[in-house]
């Protein structure tokens, strides 16, 4: 796969990338790795559709809607996985350490007022969130995505989002001024693994949600707000069906689930292809996009609850948390059988293959 990236790109030569490389031949979710050693071959496969593209940092499936992943998302994902090692990436929109304060002022000085100018009052008295990147380059279309879905999630937890499920509710805590914390992180069911170490399934919803303190503790939430996030975890597909930033990061879940993979599990080695021009930015340059340094401060007009957001991604200990599963009714035969079908009718050396409209698979 990446050494027919690294000719498409021309290794930094400036050359444009064709579209079938540059959105991953309209993946939309990956389900299964397969490592080929014998022919140096490693395929990536899943739903995949023909793709509009919105704008330069937005492509879409044109049957599904849901966003089509890209190379330079992969190629941030590995870069981000190698660094980071078991360590976590993400994004957090941190408050001032005052805003709950500054809530409660506003609440009692304008006791009487509507709940409209209450509303505008504490936006004004708390100021602008600060967006922080940690982890991974704080400049690429990866970052940007991790942060649109956060504050997302943010307007969700408060009740601001038209939700499409009418008993997701929200988690302010009626009764008082609250502070609460709300992010993502990944959640996977156990991975499948075919008997010779050389076939994967991906399984789960990729993403759960998670409620704590502002600082990522879930001991400082309150059981409202607990409660709102594990129903967000429970109905997670259907969000992100309806909500494509949301679908966008479980597409960057995916991306950086399997980079941990070649990493972990020495894929690259596995398939017989050198991956260091990845890592060079002169050979691989990633597109620079500029991602918002604050965001404004969301506060629930009824009661002054103030909503933190964050994504926390820990690639590798998710490897080590998920549990493996043998694949020992060869659940992985098929799709694997197929795949090996697809790199034989390759015949002219393409970066990626035509396949059926479930599966396409991407192929060095």
């Amino acid at each position: 796969m990446f050494a027919q990236a690294e000719t498409a790109t021309g290794a930094g030569s400036g050359k444009d990338v064709p579209d079938e490389v540059k959105y991953l031949g309209g993946l939309t979710q990956i389900r299964y790795v397969f490592v080929f050693p014998e022919e140096k071959d490693l395929v990536i496969a899943g739903p995949a559709e023909p793709w509009h593209v919105v704008d330069d940092q937005h492509a879409v499936g044109k049957r599904s809607g849901r966003p089509v992943m890209r190379l330079e998302d992969l190629v941030v994902a590995m870069r981000t996985v190698r660094a980071i090692g078991p360590g976590v990436f993400g994004c957090a929109l941190d408050p001032d350490p005052n805003s709950l304060k500054a809530a409660e002022d506003v609440m009692i000085r304008l006791a009487v007022r509507s709940r409209a100018e209450r509303m505008q009052e504490m936006t004004k008295a708390m100021g602008p969130q600060k967006v922080r990147i940690f982890g991974t380059a704080p400049d690429t279309r990866f970052a940007f995505a991790c942060v649109a879905a956060d504050y997302e999630l943010k307007r969700y937890a408060l009740g601001l989002a038209n939700s499409p499920l009418p008993n997701l509710g929200n988690g302010q805590d009626s009764s008082r001024t609250a502070a609460n914390k709300w992010w993502f992180c990944l959640a996977y069911d156990a991975i499948l693994v075919a008997p010779d170490g050389n076939g994967y399934g991906l399984r789960g919803p990729r993403l759960g949600v998670k409620a704590g303190g502002f600082d990522f503790d879930p001991r400082g939430a309150t059981e409202k707000a607990t409660a709102f996030a594990k129903r967000m975890s429970q109905n997670i597909d259907a969000l992100a069906a309806a909500q494509p930033l949301f679908s966008d990061l479980q597409n960057l879940a995916d991306l950086t689930v399997v980079a941990a993979l070649i990493d972990r599990d020495r894929l690259d080695r596995k398939a017989g292809w050198n991956t260091s021009w990845l890592f060079d930015e002169k050979s691989c340059p990633v597109t620079k996009v500029p991602v918002p340094r604050t965001a404004e401060t969301i506060a629930n007009y009824t009661n002054g609850s103030i909503a933190a957001g964050g994504v926390v991604i820990a690639p590798a200990r998710t490897l080590t948390d998920t549990p493996r599963e043998k694949d020992e009714k060869g659940v992985l035969a098929g799709p694997r059988e197929q795949a090996g079908k697809l790199r034989q009718a390759d015949k002219e050396g393409k970066a990626f293959v035509q396949a059926p409209p479930t599966t396409r698979p991407i192929v060095p």
